[in-house]
């Protein structure tokens, strides 16, 4: 027996949440600043939405993974960070619609982007993650924000 979209082959557990269900719940969303409905209703683009926030400290962030993958598909899906007192934020907007979730740690905050991250590329059919079913199966390589010092150390090791 094994997991599968959220059940276990050949029985239903409705107790059983995804970690994309878990991560991405009501739970941890919070209510998005004025600055992202002003944005909208200016109709401006994911360009320049990304300039308007950043005064707000929050920082688009366009790669993730070892090798540095596209986090969305710029200028309509666009993911943010951003530290505050309150936590670890990511803000996701995809056409001017953004949902903002704050979470206690920067790791949760991570692995929501992870979950995001992955159905983007799989949705988008990205060969690098074929054969992959779920953010529960995706190896380290697909995981977390990327940089240059993390891709050079994994060539050198």
């Amino acid at each position: 027996m094994g997991w599968t979209a959220g059940h276990l082959k050949g029985t239903t557990n409705l107790s059983y949440q995804s970690p994309e269900q878990q991560l991405l719940s009501e739970r941890y969303k919070a209510t998005p600043e004025v600055i992202w409905s002003l944005s909208r209703m200016r109709g401006q683009d994911g360009y320049e939405r990304i300039e308007a926030v950043s005064s707000r400290g929050w920082s688009a962030i366009p790669s993730w993974g070892l090798e540095g993958w596209d986090l969305g598909t710029w200028p309509l899906v666009v993911m943010f960070h951003r530290q505050t007192a309150d936590g670890f934020e990511l803000a996701y907007d995809v056409e001017g619609d953004v949902t903002v979730y704050r979470y206690p740690t920067r790791e949760l905050r991570d692995a929501a982007t992870d979950c995001l991250a992955f159905w983007h590329w799989k949705h988008n059919s990205a060969g690098w993650v074929d054969g992959l079913d779920s953010i529960d199966d995706a190896p380290d390589r697909l995981r977390g924000r990327f940089s240059w010092e993390r891709l050079n150390a994994a060539e050198r090791g």
